[in-house]
């Protein structure tokens, strides 16, 4: 199932260790390719147990899905150290309560904003003709840390100019 072409098993010259390519039907951002990559591994532990061999699964996809789920969990630590230290800092700099809180919360519902908009529009395919997507899918497992970054360089950019005008 998911599975396009498996080819017969490459031997060592000691017979030690094979080689099989397996290659899904469909590209390595589908969803059935995710879940090949999930039933090969439960299929592998289970193989390895009951006959005693060792397997590695490899590849693009599998590099990508390992890539994504590393990335996906330590966003969200990521995102928190960003926003307690923009907020100690800029309350040390302002000895405000108040300002920082804004500039925090601004920061924080702009990031839910955008991450949710482009959710929204890339994986739902929601006003796809109007952005000119053809095809939907995941988002990159990166671009929420790009988007973490950028949108912390703005928001403190502009919360800083502007409370150190209003200070004027």
């Amino acid at each position: 199932k998911n599975v396009d072409i498996v080819t017969p098993p490459q031997m060592s010259k000691d017979n030690d260790y094979a080689l099989m390519v397996v290659i899904p039907k469909h590209g390595p951002n589908a969803e059935s390719t995710n879940d090949l990559v999930h039933d090969l591994r439960d299929y592998n532990k289970d193989a390895q147990d009951k006959y005693g061999f060792k397997t590695e699964i490899s590849g693009q996809s599998v590099i990508n899905i390992d890539m994504s789920k590393k990335l996906n969990e330590a966003i969200p630590l990521f995102a928190t150290v960003i926003v307690v230290l923009a907020f100690f800092l800029l309350m040390i700099v302002f000895r405000s309560i108040l300002i920082p809180l804004k500039a925090v919360l601004g920061f924080v519902l702009s990031l839910m904003a955008t991450l949710g908009f482009t959710t929204f529009v890339m994986q739902d395919g929601f006003m796809k003709g109007l952005f000119g997507i053809e095809t939907t899918g995941p988002m990159l497992a990166f671009l929420p840390v790009i988007t973490i970054g950028i949108l912390f360089g703005l928001a403190m950019d502009y919360e800083v100019f502007l409370m150190s005008r209003i200070h004027e």
